[in-house]
């Protein structure tokens, strides 16, 4: 995935679309989360996304906005941009649009864009971080075409575990490895932990993993976390993995 920066347009006029029937709708509630998802993952099968994910994410950030382009009755299109809470005192918000193959080059892509921009001038922010996948071949030109630069790039990997086992590592003299649903009281160290690798994380600002209760409930209240394959590494008791 690339990361691009803009800075943020200063726009507060009323959105205009080449057709009179679009607008931008907040998603309200469960259902307009769940019709934010389908959308969006129309647009990027790659990193699809559900509603539980969702609505934890929408949730953490403490000030955002998710909105739905429609047509008529019909979602074309979602947006969403936050306030970035790993990234204290930024000046950059996230943001993130999507728009299905079948709807794009009808202004909807643009329209997200500058609503998003008009949400961060607002807030006195001066750029968006947005995140696009390289098997979208539409969004780098849709992105640079509006002045953005890549700042950095992730690679995502995988391994085949049907393929057979991996090959045996050893565990370090001294290190233990235990699971997570049998030690609980583990929790303050893997925040220690958490604290030290989140700063050393590369990006354009510092990140920052907030106080306990902010990593906990990002990290281990996070929908599909599991304990019992969530391994800690201890050397004399204390967490360092």
């Amino acid at each position: 995935r690339s990361v691009r920066r803009s800075r943020s347009f200063a726009y507060r006029t009323q959105m205009a679309f080449d057709g009179p029937d679009l607008r931008i709708d907040p998603i309200d509630g469960t259902d307009g989360i769940a019709i934010w998802a389908e959308v969006y993952n129309r647009a990027s099968p790659c990193r699809p996304e559900g509603v539980d994910e969702l609505r934890h994410a929408f949730a953490l950030a403490p000030d955002s906005q998710a909105v739905i382009v429609w047509r008529g009755p019909e979602p074309v299109g979602v947006g969403q941009v936050e306030v970035q809470h790993w990234v204290p005192g930024s000046h950059v918000a996230d943001a993130w649009i999507a728009v299905p193959k079948e709807h794009r080059r009808a202004g909807i892509g643009s329209a997200l864009a500058r609503a998003l921009s008009v949400w961060a001038g607002a807030r006195d922010l001066d750029a968006l971080d947005v995140w696009v996948d390289q098997a979208d071949p539409d969004a780098p030109g849709f992105w640079s075409r509006r002045g953005y630069r890549e700042v950095g790039r992730e690679r995502i990997s995988q391994v085949d575990l049907l393929a057979g086992p991996p090959p045996p590592a050893g565990v370090p003299d001294g290190v233990t490895l235990v699971t997570m649903d049998r030690n609980p009281e583990l929790e303050p160290g893997m925040y220690r932990v958490a604290a030290e690798g989140f700063a050393d994380i590369p990006g354009p600002d510092p990140y920052d993993v907030g106080d306990f209760a902010h990593w906990r409930q990002g990290e281990i209240h996070k929908p599909g976390f599991m304990p019992e394959l969530s391994v800690v590494a201890l050397a004399g008791g204390d967490v360092i993995g």
